[in-house]
């Protein structure tokens, strides 16, 4: 780890999009397919592939409360609307200032991750935020991931309330204005029931949208299960897997 591999005075060379060779500047100067190549002069910088970040919360979890719209069934903790007040414009802005960050240490691609559903309005406002502070950026690729999961859970009856009203309500807009590209879906004992995670799986999946998966980590079998059967692109937080899920996991096509 202690060798970076820098190639001193280095150059690559790049057809659609493709990287076709790599060395030193001499050598690849001198190749039949660079002599028209577009010269770009990447002096005194390192030149690297960039990183991809997931999971990455843009936005204060919580914080988008907006009591206009029809409520879920949920009774969040009043400090987790400490930037209730804030405007949509300058919570775009901290956005686009924490992208830079990110940027600056040779991230690429995101996937920006919304925080607990406390009411329709909020997710609706979270996704347009981000949305709205992606475009500007012509250095990083943002990816919008919904999280379905209510502020504070409530019992069977109050989450079936919450899945409705995702399913039907919410999933349809979110979809219709390409807000989203994936829906995650967090599998655990505190968290929905197995049945209420398939529906909003069902449900995604009908709206064209993609499926993730997190775990309980403590007990990683509901979402490796579910992650199985639902065929999610991708699924995280099972570090205590067992060596059977293990194998199961490696069998399947999840990232």
């Amino acid at each position: 780890m202690r060798d970076l591999a820098i190639v001193t005075d280095g150059a690559l060379l790049i057809h659609d999009g493709q990287i076709v060779d790599a060395g030193p500047t001499r050598r690849i100067e001198n190749l039949k397919e660079a002599r028209r190549a577009r010269s770009i002069d990447a002096s005194g910088r390192v030149v690297m592939p960039s990183l991809v970040d997931s999971e990455v919360q843009l936005l204060p979890s919580g914080s988008l409360q907006h009591d206009a719209e029809p409520q879920l069934p949920v009774d969040p903790d009043p400090a987790t609307r400490h930037g209730a007040a804030k405007s949509s414009g300058r919570l775009a802005s901290n956005a686009r200032t924490l992208m830079d960050r990110i940027v600056r240490h040779g991230t690429g691609r995101i996937e920006a991750l919304t925080g607990p559903v406390l009411d329709l309005a909020s997710a609706m406002r979270t996704l347009r935020i981000i949305a709205t502070a992606a475009p500007g950026q012509q250095t990083i690729m943002v990816t919008s991931t919904l999280l379905a999961t209510p502020a504070s859970p409530g019992s069977v009856e109050q989450n079936d309330s919450f899945v409705d009203q995702f399913c039907v309500d919410l999933l349809p807009q979110v979809a219709r204005r390409q807000l989203a590209q994936f829906v995650a879906v967090a599998a655990g004992p505190q968290y929905l029931t197995a049945l209420q995670n398939r529906r909003i799986v069902e449900a995604s999946r009908a709206q064209g949208l993609g499926v993730k998966v997190i775990c309980d980590n403590s007990d990683p079998a509901h979402g490796i299960q579910l992650a199985l059967e639902a065929g999610a692109t991708s699924i995280s937080g099972f570090s205590r897997a067992r060596p059977l899920q293990i194998r199961e996991l490696a069998a399947g096509e999840a990232i």
